[in-house]
């Protein structure tokens, strides 16, 4: 019952910053506004593929104020705190802020599935794609909820981002080559080790391409991710003492 009880509290005051952020609702209407542009300049179709590749970023983004700005803030000392309770909301705010991501990409998700069934061009294969960008998405707020205990003020996401400009430009080079990374990327065949970890390390700095249907297959290697970035977030809560200010 207390646990209950603190979940709730948790989940009230976590709301409440995040119904607060300014900068939360401009970055959230950034795919959004892209997926639109796509519908009415192309087709359905493709505003629903464009849709299930950019949704994972509205994980990304719900996450850029996790950790870092919560403990320095001073404001977990609050007596609501006490007696290490303060270690529970922390790690409680990765599935907090997953269930708003959640909320927001599903209910978009359905009215374009609904249009989709209207249309006749609804495949199960969207379903799939969707579950695949919420491993994504977990992943997202795993990584950054790690990364938050290092940088502040969105810097953790900043440096997700760069991670994946640095990953795509590294494409550019491949075009080089007559058998590149990008020719095993578009037949989404790895013919070797090296190819390979080229794309595990690819996946893991741009996992939005594991939405593809070629490559859901995949999924599990962010899945294992998110699970190792999770643990390495509850080590760092357990042992973390908060400074009286």
């Amino acid at each position: 019952m207390f646990t209950e009880s603190r979940f709730k509290t948790n989940f009230f005051l976590i709301q409440k910053k995040v119904l607060r952020s300014r900068s939360l609702y401009f970055l959230s209407l950034v795919p959004l506004l892209a997926v639109l542009y796509v519908f009415l300049a192309d087709s359905l179709t493709t505003a629903i593929q464009f849709f299930l590749f950019l949704f994972p970023y509205l994980f990304l983004f719900i996450s850029s104020d996790m950790m870092k700005d919560e403990i320095e803030s001073g404001v977990l000392e609050n007596i609501i705190f006490l007696r290490g309770e303060y270690r529970r909301y922390l790690f409680q705010k990765n599935l907090i802020l997953l269930i708003f991501a959640l909320l927001l990409s599903t209910s978009i998700f359905s009215a374009l599935i609904i249009a989709g069934l209207l249309k006749g061009i609804f495949t199960w294969l969207y379903l799939l794609q969707f579950l695949a960008g919420i491993v994504v998405g977990v992943y997202y707020i795993a990584l950054s909820g790690w990364l938050s205990f290092y940088f502040r003020g969105g810097s953790n996401v900043m440096i997700i981002i760069i991670a994946q400009v640095m990953a795509i430009l590294s494409l550019f080079f491949s075009l080089q080559e007559r058998a590149g990374f990008l020719d095993y990327l578009e037949k989404g065949r790895f013919p070797d080790l090296m190819a390979q970890l080229k794309f595990l390390v690819f996946a893991l700095a741009f996992p939005n391409v594991l939405t593809f249907k070629k490559f859901l297959t995949y999924f599990i290697i962010v899945a294992v991710a998110a699970s190792l970035f999770l643990l390495l977030q509850w080590l760092r809560i357990k042992n973390l003492e908060l400074k009286k200010q």
